[in-house]
């Protein structure tokens, strides 16, 4: 047995190893880097020293593991340098990008860099904000252009707009500064080291070679926002969301084994139509259609008393506050997921049930003076829970993703909520630490249903 299951692991392993990989350098292609802007970064960017601000941009890079490539190698052209990746501004990134696409010269580019970027966070101790409004437009307009005469138009509206702060000495110097380097990127242009490709190994000390071991230590990495071990975060949520998937679960499978033997019966033959009509209706409902509808209509009505919010409490409070703080703010949503499964997983069953009919031992055993549930229980049932073990694997990692939409919209604090943040917030190691949790949930699945065939079925095994 161990044996088999080892063997299942092996094949499933690389598959989370895929999924984990392409969410990582998806996530980190599609958002670049993460600024310090999160709560809390705030009061550290209001250093009063221009230099502290891109000083502090460096660190927030550095702590959170950014400033360093993103895999072990890279291909890119001999003009590019192997440290843009350092730099926090994305829309600096494309600036500069462009930059060395049309001259060539990184040298030069980022000595011009330099200049504008001091006079850009100068700009915002200016306390004039109609001239402050102009000089910030010229920026981001010198922000979007690589073209050597419409680059000098604007740092010679820059230089006059500059001349205007005669309290601010640093502007007018930065500007000028920024317009003689602006001459030689020019000058000095390159631009056929863009096509002279070079391959640049990094070694180990890249992002995704961090990430992987920190995986395989256990450590998912930090929270962006929070600022926090991510395993912590994921662990006060995961709380709500297992019992809600699991309360799901429980109850969407005993509803369908016995909805589905009730239909079976010959006795109720004339429910048949109207109960499967309805369980119809509430399969070609969207699961978040289906949570909205109810809770308009709870809402709508003034039955809020359905609605209770959640609080933190544990056992010390006592059980009866435990149960009314944990357990009742999960009725509803745990009644959606069931509304929502139950159908297919009811109309799978009840067609099983109808298949293993036909067969001959179950003719044999009516002919016996066997009882219909007699006949349903001891002998069709267990042959007819083979397809459910089948569809177990594809119903839990649904029931998953469903807690989660059911979460955001009914306001419980698990993974669903914690997945909206952070995409919000673009906290994306608690994203991808998430997407691994339902990777791991989509595995697990597989590997109970394998261990359950397993045991159902003595004639499953593979390689003996």
């Amino acid at each position: 047995m161990v044996g088999y299951l080892w063997k299942r692991i092996r094949l499933l392993l690389p598959t989370l190893w895929l999924i984990t990989s392409a969410v990582f350098v998806l996530s980190r292609l599609a958002a670049g880097v993460v600024t310090p802007d999160q709560p809390g970064d705030d009061a550290r960017l209001g250093s009063t020293s221009v230099g502290n601000e891109l000083k502090t941009g460096k660190q927030y890079l550095q702590k959170t593991g950014q400033d360093l490539p993103l895999f072990y190698l890279s291909l890119q052209t001999l003009a590019e340098p192997d440290t843009l990746h350092r730099l926090a501004s994305v829309r600096d990134r494309r600036w500069l990008g462009r930059l060395i696409s049309r001259y060539g010269n990184w040298p030069e580019i980022a000595r011009y860099y330099r200049p504008v970027s001091l006079l850009r966070a100068q700009l915002q101790r200016l306390l004039d904000p109609a001239r402050k409004a102009d000089l910030n437009r010229q920026l981001d307009r010198l922000a979007s252009r690589a073209e050597a005469a419409e680059v000098a138009k604007t740092l010679a509206r820059i230089r006059g707009l500059a001349a205007q702060f005669p309290a601010s000495p640093d502007l007018a110097r930065h500007a000028q500064l920024a317009d003689a380097r602006w001459v030689d990127v020019v000058g000095n242009a390159q631009p056929w080291r863009n096509l002279v490709p070079v391959v640049r190994w990094h070694g180990t000390e890249n992002q995704y070679h961090r990430w992987l071991g920190g995986i395989v230590r256990g450590n998912l990495g930090q929270s962006y926002r929070h600022s926090r071990p991510v395993t912590d975060l994921l662990g006060e949520s995961l709380a709500n969301t297992f019992g809600l998937v699991l309360s799901s679960i429980l109850l969407t499978l005993l509803l369908a084994v016995w909805l589905g033997v009730w239909l079976v019966h010959p006795g109720h033959r004339r429910w048949r139509g109207p109960v499967l009509a309805l369980l119809y209706v509430f399969d070609t409902v969207p699961l978040f259609l289906l949570a909205l509808v109810l809770l308009l209509a709870l809402t709508g009505s003034g039955l809020t008393v359905f609605l209770p919010v959640f609080e933190q409490r544990d056992f010390s409070a006592g059980f009866a506050q435990y149960a009314s703080s944990r357990v009742l703010p999960l009725v509803l949503p745990v009644g959606c997921l069931v509304l929502a499964t139950l159908p297919y997983l009811t109309g799978q069953f009840y067609q099983a049930l109808r298949q293993v009919e036909s067969q001959e031992y179950i003719q044999t055993a009516r002919a016996k003076g066997l009882s219909e549930g007699q006949v349903l229980g001891r002998h069709a049932l267990r042959n007819a829970l083979l397809p459910l073990i089948t569809l177990f694997t594809g119903l839990l990692p649904a029931l998953v993703g469903g807690a989660l939409v059911i979460e955001v919209i009914f306001a419980v604090p698990g993974m669903g909520q914690l997945l909206m943040d952070a995409v919000l917030a673009r906290n994306y190691p608690v994203v991808m630490g998430i997407v691994l949790c339902l990777a791991l949930a989509k595995i697990g699945a597989l590997l109970l249903a394998d261990w359950l065939y397993y045991l159902a079925d003595p004639r499953v095994r593979f390689g003996g």
